[in-house]
């Protein structure tokens, strides 16, 4: 989205690839949740 030209598609295609970004930061902040408690239940069972 940072290129210019990419504002030159329609704005279906936009709001299809907004949409996109908005799920994957989601699915990227909860694996990084899955990945917190993983290193915590790590900490616990080595300790």
């Amino acid at each position: 989205m940072s290129d210019p030209l990419f504002f030159q598609k329609g704005n279906e295609d936009i709001e299809n690839i907004k949409a996109r970004v908005s799920s994957l930061e989601c699915e990227l902040a909860e694996a990084y949740q899955q990945w917190e408690a993983l290193e915590k239940l790590r900490d616990i069972v080595t300790f």
